[in-house]
Parts: C-alpha cells; structure tokens; sequence
C-alpha cells in the first residue's frame, strides 16, 4: 500500500510541474592537468585519450588557449567602432579634426575619421595574427562534450589516470560562471589557493 501511494505521489509530482530541458553543461565536463606528450599537442592528448577510453560516450572537446591579449584587441575594436559611428553621424562636427599630441591640446591636426579607420585597420591586422596564434597557446585544461549525461556522470565520478594530479575532472561550470585566467594556473596554486580560502571562511566564521 504504500509503495502504491508512493507511485501516485510521484506520478502527480510529474504531471504538475514541467521537467526542465537538459543544458548543455549537464553534457559537459571540465577536464584539467591533461599531460601533453612531446612532441604532441594537448588537443590531440584529449581526443585520444577520450576516444580509447570512452569511445562510446565521447562525442566532443574545446581545449581552452589563452586569449587575453585577443579579447582585449576586440575590446578596442568595439570602443573604436562606436566612436567612429558616433563621428559619422554628427555632420561637420568640431570633434572631427583635433591634434594627435598630449590630451588633444598639442601636435599636428588630424582628421579623427581618417584616424579611427586607420586604427581599426590596424586592429584587424592584429586579431588576425593573434588568431594564427591560438594554437600554441594551448593551456592544459578542456571542456569534454559527451552524448549523454550518463556518459558524462561517468566521466565526471572516475579517476581518469593513476597521477592524481593528471586528467582531474570537474563539473563543467555555467558560461558566465568561468573564470578563464584561472586555467593557466598550477596545480599547487590552485590547492594552495583552495586551501587559504578555507582557512579565510572558517576563521571569519569562528570570529563573528
């Protein structure tokens, strides 16, 4: 009777409330300290790796670079862009020709369209080569796709290599809940990091 009642409980439980649709992250893990064979690159350490030990689960991977100077190339392009649209639309406007020395007082006239154009091509140039140069800027960590969520619970709940400081797993974290230059950091950084905000939150606990 009361697995009875039980049933019917869940079973109204299920028709009441509409089951959340999966998200990608739930297919997803994060995989760190992948060791990268000389001669080797760490995108082709995970694809083998994933491909002989869960081949039937496995589905993708996105090794993390660093592109700090990158992103900050495009945050200039944007600032840049939106002046010289903003230029654009004001017709014979004062701010369209100032002097290219110290705050604008000194130096040479110029025509700030002409310049911001100049800028952003320069820019382009620059993204360009940067993006040629992704590929060496590998950092030992990867986001692991897999089919399902099953495959990636697995994944998630075993010990990949017998280093324990190899191949560690992690629930992979929402999009804006990443923290990218924390990618490129050590092993023991990170434990020694772990270990300080511990020790931070059990004495401002103790304290008030």
């Amino acid at each position: 009777e009361c697995a009875y009642i039980a049933s019917k409980r869940i079973a109204c439980f299920y028709s009441s409330k509409p089951q959340p649709q999966p998200q990608p992250h739930q297919f997803t893990i994060l995989v760190r300290g992948i060791p990268v064979p000389p001669g080797g690159t760490c995108n082709e350490a995970v694809e083998q790796f994933f491909m002989e030990y869960h081949p039937s689960d496995y589905h993708s991977h996105s090794v993390v670079r660093r592109s700090s100077k990158l992103q900050i190339l495009v945050t200039d392009g944007e600032r840049l862009y939106k002046r010289l649209t903003q230029l654009k639309n004001k017709d014979n406007s004062p701010q369209r020709h100032r002097r290219d020395g110290f705050l604008g007082i000194f130096g040479h006239k110029v025509d700030m369209l002409d310049h911001y154009e100049k800028s952003l091509g320069n820019i382009a140039d620059n993204v360009r080569i940067e993006q040629s140069s992704m590929a060496g800027k590998e950092v030992p960590a990867a986001f692991v796709s897999f089919k399902s969520r099953y495959g990636a619970a697995i994944a998630l709940n075993m010990q990949e290599g017998i280093n324990p400081t190899h191949w560690i797993t992690e629930q992979a974290p929402e999009p804006h809940d990443v923290y990218w230059p924390f990618f490129s950091v050590t092993f023991i950084r990170r434990w020694f990091s772990k270990l300080v905000a511990y020790v931070a939150c059990n004495a401002l606990t103790i304290l008030f």
